[in-house]
């Protein structure tokens, strides 16, 4: 959120910008109303994925149907090293959004965000809450049986979150003020200042 000292107030605006994230530029829109800041990556899918930014792929080679994974906890961790996301709540199944590199999830090889979790341990989670799925996972033995399903249409969005929530804002109260004597920013394009 933004200082309420250094918003002027306003009807809310929107437009479009070019973002530097990490090492490349991404079309998107932008939003302010009051205090809040909405970006939304207006790139192509295919554009994303082809920068090499993120950290998520979209597999080619998953089978459609359903499939079980068995993850190994490691002793150290204790976890399975995914972040999860949807729930009845949210109209959605259960949905593996992150997996962690080295963790138990990412050492199996096997599970892709996207992942949509239908049972743990035989445990049927299509009809669970977010709250109730969490449960479920964190109450998990050494040794965990997923039974997941791919869905292929939901991972681009998790990837442009992905993409959205690498942007610093570290440095963002020199950002906004103004300072005399401040050198023009060291951006490719004069237009547009990189946030990291």
């Amino acid at each position: 959120m933004i200082p309420s000292e250094l918003v002027m107030p306003c009807q809310g605006k929107a437009g479009m910008l070019d973002l530097l994230i990490k090492s490349h530029w991404y079309k998107c829109s932008v939003s302010l109303e009051g205090q809040h800041l909405g970006i939304t990556l207006d790139d192509d899918i295919d554009i994303i994925t082809s920068q090499g930014d993120t950290d998520i792929a979209i597999p080619s080679d998953v089978p459609s149907g359903r499939r079980e994974v068995v993850v190994n906890k490691s002793v150290e961790s204790g976890g399975l090293g995914i972040s999860i996301k949807g729930g009845v709540e949210n109209k959605m199944p259960i949905l593996i959004s992150k997996i962690f590199p080295g963790m138990a999830a990412d050492l199996t090889g096997r599970l892709h965000v996207g992942d949509a979790i239908l049972s743990v341990d035989s445990q049927d989670l299509r009809e669970a809450t977010h709250d109730d799925a969490v449960r479920v996972l964190k109450n998990t033995g050494g040794q965990v049986k997923l039974e997941v399903k791919y869905l292929k249409e939901v991972t681009p969005y998790f990837l442009k979150a992905t993409l959205l929530s690498s942007i610093g804002w570290d440095g963002l109260d020199s950002f906004l003020i103004p300072e005399t004597g401040r050198a023009p920013p060291a951006s490719p394009r004069a237009d547009h200042i990189p946030l990291q």
